[in-house]
């Protein structure tokens, strides 16, 4: 449901702090076969890439 609502709203990256969050949300991507419409990321890990 969360990569549902995630993908309406356009966006491209589905960030979260939780590590077990982090693992459920990129299952649920692959399991639905959505890895090609969105990407799931550890906020530090774009807050890296960043600085």
């Amino acid at each position: 449901m969360r990569i549902r609502q995630a993908l309406e709203t356009g966006a491209e990256v589905l960030a979260t702090a939780c590590p077990l969050c982090l693992t459920q949300l990129d299952s649920a991507v692959k399991m639905l076969n959505m890895d090609d419409r969105i990407r799931v990321r550890d906020i530090l890990e774009l807050i890296g890439e960043r600085i």
